[in-house]
């Protein structure tokens, strides 16, 4: 039975999606290379990232992975200032976003850096309901 599934779960599946959507491969690449443009920034300046993008620019001082959890974790809301930016990838993040940050919505301005794609197919569904849909967002301070 193994012989059967491993293949159809670790190479079937993945190719019916991208054949079905081949927009959202190429859009993944275009926001891997856009976070890679942030990493001379994550020098100086802090740069929060999506955990599943955030690889180009780990190795950087600046560079913060965000989660969902991290208000119930360090206690407090994640430290942003004018200069640091948050780049996102699924529009419901803003929200969780929202929750661990200590200022307030309308001093914050959103930023779309790469258009929106709808989501892969997934498979536990059996392909009737798709993932969350992919774009590049940014968020910072707004000065007047």
């Amino acid at each position: 039975a193994i012989l059967i599934t491993a293949p159809v779960l670790t190479h079937y599946t993945p190719s019916i999606q991208l054949v079905e959507n081949p927009t959202y491969s190429n859009t993944l690449h275009e926001v891997l290379n856009e976070v890679k443009t942030y990493g001379s920034m994550a020098k100086d300046d802090l740069v929060y990232v999506s955990p599943h993008v955030v690889m180009p620019i780990i190795e950087k001082q600046g560079a913060r992975i965000y989660f969902r959890f991290y208000r119930s974790v360090a206690f407090k809301g994640m430290d942003f200032s004018s200069e640091d930016v948050i780049l996102y990838i699924h529009p419901e993040d803003y929200r969780i976003i929202l929750k661990n940050l200590d200022i307030s919505e309308d001093k914050l301005k959103v930023t779309e850096i790469i258009p929106e794609v709808r989501g892969l197919l997934r498979p536990g569904t059996l392909f009737t309901q798709r993932d969350s849909s992919l774009g590049l967002w940014k968020i910072n301070i707004d000065t007047p």
